[in-house]
């Protein structure tokens, strides 16, 4: 068995319309004014990584706090690995400002390190990317919040062909 490639510190791409749709996707789940999630599929290579598409995510949830039922991880992690991709990033939304709480701080999807956790503030009602808040995990619960300057290096937009 393999492991699975070193994705700390990685750049992504991402086509301009996985933003949009992430976007959209997040305004429509917190439409009933309860927390959503999302994540950002695709392939992954040593630090670089291809986002290709942005799935939903059944949660149990309300206005200030989702969860991933188990059920509906194992069904994700069936479909992402019948595809060859990996999650790269879980993304979830926030009534208001956009930080990682002690709770997204001990429940992540994966506990990888380099996994990518990103809050959107306001149930997604600004535009793809004004406030967002990313992190990455730094292994046994830790995380480090990516500054503003470092997120506009390594989620960037543009065809998701080569990196």
């Amino acid at each position: 068995m393999t492991s699975p490639p070193d994705r700390h510190g990685a750049v992504y791409l991402i086509d301009d319309q996985i933003f949009v749709r992430t976007q959209e996707s997040l305004r429509a789940l917190s439409g009933r004014g309860v927390e959503s999630y999302v994540v950002w599929v695709g392939e992954l290579g040593d630090r670089k990584g291809w986002v290709r598409d942005v799935w939903p995510l059944n949660t149990e949830a309300g206005a200030y706090h989702a969860r991933v039922a188990f059920a509906h991880v194992l069904a994700l992690a069936t479909r992402v690995e019948a595809k060859g991709w990996y999650i790269l990033a879980q993304l979830h939304t926030h009534p208001s400002e956009a930080f990682h709480s002690r709770v997204d701080d001990a429940s992540p999807l994966s506990s990888q390190v380099g996994f990518i956790s990103i809050v959107v503030p306001d149930f997604a009602q600004g535009e793809p990317l004004v406030g967002w808040a990313a992190y990455e995990h730094l292994g046994r619960g830790k995380w480090r919040r990516i500054a503003a300057r470092e997120m506009r290096k390594r989620f960037r937009e543009g065809p998701s062909l080569d990196l």
